[in-house]
C-alpha cells in the first residue's frame, strides 16, 4: 500500500496535525521524502511537521492526509472519522468501496446507452471512444458601402 495517492479523504474530527502527534512513533507511518521545491522558492511563513521543512501548512500535506487515509483504510484512526458529515452529505460513507474519482468524464458512451445511436446526422461511432461533435457559429463578412 506504498504510495498510495487519494483523490477524495474521509472527513475527520480533529485536524491532520493533531492525528501526526498521535501517529508519530507507529512504526507502520511511513515519512515522506524531502520536499522537491528549491528552499528559497518555498513559503518561509509556514512549516509542515510531517515533511519537517517549510513550504506548506501540516494541515494542507497532501502526503500526510495519503497516510492518515491508508491508516484509515487499515482500520486504524476509527475515532477521528467524522461520522457526522456522511449524514449532513459532506464525504464518502467509508463503510462504502470507492470508486476511482479519476474516471474519464463524460463517461464513455461505450459504457452507457446511447440517445444518438442512430442519429444520421452523426459520424459513424468507431471502438475509440465517444462521438465528438463540435457546434460552430459563424458570421458572415460582408462589404458596407456608403
Amino acid at each position: 500500500m506504498a504510495d498510495d495517492k487519494f483523490a477524495d479523504y474521509t472527513p475527520l474530527t480533529v485536524r491532520c496535525e493533531h492525528i501526526l502527534n498521535e501517529i508519530k512513533s507507529d512504526r507502520s507511518l511511513k515519512w515522506p521524502e524531502k520536499l522537491r521545491a528549491p528552499p528559497h522558492k518555498r513559503n518561509k511563513n509556514v512549516w509542515c511537521e510531517f515533511h519537517q521543512d517549510h513550504g506548506h501548512l501540516t494541515d494542507k500535506c497532501f502526503s500526510l492526509k495519503d497516510e492518515i487515509e491508508k491508516m484509515l483504510k487499515e482500520g486504524k484512526l476509527r475515532k477521528y472519522v467524522d461520522k457526522g458529515a456522511f449524514k449532513r452529505g459532506q464525504g464518502d460513507d467509508p463503510r462504502k468501496k470507492r470508486s476511482d474519482s479519476r474516471r474519464e468524464y463524460p463517461p464513455n458512451r461505450r459504457d452507457s446507452p446511447s440517445k444518438d445511436k442512430d442519429d444520421p446526422n452523426l459520424p459513424p461511432r468507431d471502438d475509440h471512444g465517444p462521438v465528438k461533435r463540435l457546434h460552430m457559429i459563424s458570421f458572415g463578412v460582408g462589404m458596407i458601402s456608403g
